[in-house]
């Protein structure tokens, strides 16, 4: 038994705890779930928007939702290992790089595209940080003149 374990629930000096909830336990560790905003939208009065549904952890139905601010409207999601931030003109910047995908789908009757991205259960994901920027086909607000962009947001898989 090593001198830094406190019980059978933690384990300091490997920095892990175990959250017991019958029937399930579940490892947590300093490595922490979160989403944060960075960089800014871009549009012709109001701004779509792209926020998460849960927080990113191993084994969830993660999402995030574009709010279009058009119903019906064509919506893309891009999901890149890196930041950045390349003038496209008008003030409107690309925010993500090193590009993995680009998602589609239509905004729902109400303006919102929902987009899947589903965590594994792999502990090895943990730590695992990607970026993520919402794109709408909206010509009338858009000062590109075809698509309305969201912020960027940054996505660190965690406990």
């Amino acid at each position: 038994r090593e001198e830094d374990d406190v019980g059978p629930l933690a384990r300091l000096g490997r920095g892990q705890l175990l959250l017991f909830t019958p029937p399930t336990v579940r490892m947590l560790s300093h490595l922490r779930a979160d989403t944060e905003p960075f960089g800014s939208s871009c549009a012709i009065g109001p701004s779509p928007s792209l926020a998460a549904i849960d927080l990113p952890a191993p084994d969830t139905a993660f999402a995030v939702e574009l709010t279009a601010r058009a119903a019906a409207a064509p919506a893309f999601l891009v999901v890149g290992l890196g930041a950045q931030n390349v003038p496209l003109g008008s003030g409107c910047r690309s925010l993500v790089g090193l590009q993995l995908a680009v998602n589609f789908t239509l905004a729902d009757g109400g303006g919102i595209a929902r987009f899947a991205l589903p965590v594994p259960n792999d502990l090895a994901l943990r730590g695992v940080r990607f970026f993520t920027q919402g794109a709408v086909w909206n010509p009338a607000q858009s000062p590109l003149g075809s698509v309305t962009l969201t912020s960027g947001l940054q996505i660190t898989i965690g406990d």
